[in-house]
């Protein structure tokens, strides 16, 4: 009797000792996967900058050249030319904005792999604690 109740301490230790190496597996892996989303952030959040302040330049630099240029070839009013331009600019940066929107909205900051590898690995550890079914 003594025998087997080595054997299940010993089976119960490899039992701990695999888990707690699996959880480690699994920090590892949430914190590579969560690096990935922060970096996907940023890209994204980067481009969204970058179309505002591509838009506000544009607005305030080529529009100011194009008005007068618009008015120039077309003889209208000045105002109007700088409503034309001033809206083709804008609309270039919320075409950017938007491309930078569309990249966060597939930002996971909740890692999947890892959230459906800890679910099996649980899964599995019950059914070891348990016991084959009857």
């Amino acid at each position: 009797m003594a025998l087997a109740d080595q054997n299940l301490t010993s089976l119960a230790g490899k039992v701990v000792h695999d888990s707690e190496k699996l959880l480690g597996q699994h920090v590892d892996l949430f914190e590579a996967e969560f690096g990935q989303e922060v970096h996907r952030l940023g890209d994204s959040a980067f481009a969204m900058v970058l179309g505002v302040s591509l838009a506000t330049g544009g607005i305030i630099l080529t529009g100011l050249m194009l008005a007068n240029l618009l008015q120039w070839l077309t003889d209208w009013p000045l105002w109007i030319c700088y409503g034309l331009v001033g809206g083709a600019c804008v609309a270039g940066g919320v075409a950017l904005v938007h491309l930078g929107r569309r990249g966060m909205a597939q930002v996971r900051l909740l890692p999947q792999q890892t959230v459906q590898a800890i679910k099996e690995n649980l899964s599995w550890l019950k059914q070891q604690i348990k016991g084959p079914a009857a």
